[in-house]
């Protein structure tokens, strides 16, 4: 014998009370800076990163700060964004340039709750015109360091140079590896490692941290 409707009724009724107290408790649970309608990238409990279309911007509470296009811009050398991290409330960014036989690469490292950046090249530039500067590997740690892997390269040499490199609130880090090309790079805390090779011994250091300041290096 079938159940009466209005029987079945009654009994869906306290499901359908608690989905409906759910669905805005499930809203209530993810707030954001990003506005309606953007495409949320990345989050941490602090920040946001969002793209409108193809520009990409980065907020934390009431600032928002825009970091660049991820599509390549008509105006040369064509500039977009490749390689993006968030932790905390800061992002680091590789923004790369390219022109004619030509390839560029910046890292900048943005305090999205005040706006406040700080930017270095990949690796240093070659005296070659026809060079290519590029991040192999990045990593963001959530007290305001970003660390990476450049190469550098250009027609006519044999072979690449890479660097490790990281860059923090109130430090710069810098070293050339020549004898193999460093992997597997780590950030914990203020620690920074790295293989020389893909089966090498590993190496360590400790990068400063401190409140950011804008500069360029």
């Amino acid at each position: 014998m079938c159940p009466h409707p209005s029987g079945v009724l009654r009994q869906l009724a306290p499901l359908a009370l608690a989905l409906a107290l759910l669905a805005p408790a499930a809203s209530a649970a993810t707030p954001g800076c990003a506005p309606a309608g953007a495409k949320l990238l990345r989050a941490s409990a602090l920040a946001r990163v969002y793209s409108v279309g193809t520009a990409l911007y980065g907020c934390a509470g009431a600032s928002t700060t825009k970091l660049g296009a991820l599509a390549g811009t008509s105006a040369a050398p064509a500039t977009r964004i490749t390689r993006y991290l968030l932790a905390g409330r800061y992002v680091a960014v590789d923004t790369v340039e390219m022109g004619v036989d030509t390839f560029s690469s910046t890292v900048t490292l943005i305090d999205l709750a005040n706006g406040v950046r700080a930017d270095s090249p990949a690796a240093p530039p070659l005296p070659r015109p026809e060079s290519f500067r590029t991040v192999t590997q990045m990593a963001l740690d959530a007290d305001g360091i970003v660390a990476w892997i450049g190469r550098a390269s250009a027609i006519g040499l044999p072979k690449p140079d890479y660097y490790v490199r990281a860059l923090s609130a109130s430090s710069s880090f810098a070293t050339h590896i020549t004898a193999s090309r460093p992997t597997d790079l780590r950030l914990s805390g203020h620690q920074l490692s790295w293989r020389d090779g893909q089966n090498g011994p590993r190496t360590t250091t400790t990068i400063a941290t401190g409140p950011l300041h804008s500069r360029r290096r």
